[in-house]
């Protein structure tokens, strides 16, 4: 499943005319746990970032940014 609704991007760019790093990564962030409404099944996020090498390892940039996300605040609820 690709969740959509909602997601997060972590933007690199110190100026907004700053270009992007060459690889966008996405995360699609699941937990089997509801935070609001506890009839929902799970709590999603998708997470956009961006780095220099090509997928794994995780940059530690964007290791520390994904750390810093209030995920149970900004995640969708869903049912299977």
């Amino acid at each position: 499943m690709f969740y959509r609704d909602y997601s997060f991007i972590v933007d690199p760019r110190v100026n907004e005319d700053d270009n992007f790093p060459e690889f966008c990564i996405i995360l699609e962030l699941m937990i089997f746990k509801p935070f609001k409404d506890l009839d929902k099944d799970c709590s999603a996020l998708t997470v956009i970032c961006f780095q220099d090498e090509y997928a794994f390892p995780i940059s530690s940039k964007n290791l520390y940014h994904l750390k810093e996300i209030p995920f149970e605040l900004i995640c969708k609820e869903y049912n299977f």
